[in-house]
């Protein structure tokens, strides 16, 4: 069945200057919490409504815009999570996420970024096997996935009349972090490229 949440939040932003800033605090109460669990045979896992929940947390973000366009942005989520039921924090919910963000326009037409997000350490339950009274047994465990951090380049050019055209490219993952694999696919570095026009 749907999980229903309430949200409340509580939020500031401004501007002074060069600089500009937002500021929030929040917290969310979800009953009938819908989360990934282990399925019925191994390695596979399915969804279901496991239990009621809430999250609090703080969301700040401030930036700095050169006189020369060049774009400064760093940003922090500070947020702990409680399974109502359990106790325990919630799985796959890190409780620090950091990002970094540089945009630097080198004239109308090139434009260049460089984000990195760092992403906490994430709690979850997998089930292993031990010997309990000399048998083969499965057991759940409690688990953390290891902290990592990612950076991505990517590039824009943009031509015509009113900019309409516009290709753009970059590489994600440039330094091919590992991602622990029980939070899905790592595929290590990986480059694009893409098109578009305004109409």
């Amino acid at each position: 069945k749907p999980e229903f949440t309430n949200s409340y939040e509580v939020a500031a932003a401004g501007k002074k200057g060069n600089f500009d800033y937002d500021l929030a605090l929040f917290l969310n109460k979800t009953e009938d919490r819908i989360e990934q669990v282990i399925g019925a045979t191994p390695n596979s896992f399915t969804f279901k409504n496991v239990s009621n929940s809430e999250t609090k947390g703080l969301e700040a973000r401030m930036g700095y815009a050169s006189e020369s366009g060049v774009y400064l942005g760093l940003a922090l989520n500070e947020m702990r999570s409680k399974n109502k039921d359990t106790g325990k924090s919630l799985e796959f919910t890190p409780e620090r996420t950091v990002t970094l963000n540089v945009d630097i326009p080198f004239n109308e037409n090139f434009k260049m970024g460089l984000l990195t997000t760092y992403i906490g350490e994430q709690e979850y339950t997998d089930v292993v096997s031990k010997k309990v009274n000399d048998k083969p047994t499965k057991v759940k465990v409690d688990k953390n996935t290891e902290a990592y951090t990612l950076v991505d380049l990517t590039a824009s050019y943009s031509f015509g009349k009113n900019m309409k055209y516009r290709v753009h490219g970059g590489v994600n993952n440039i330094f091919d972090e590992t991602v622990d694999n029980r939070l899905g696919a790592n595929v290590g570095t990986y480059t694009f490229v893409g098109a578009s026009m305004d109409f």
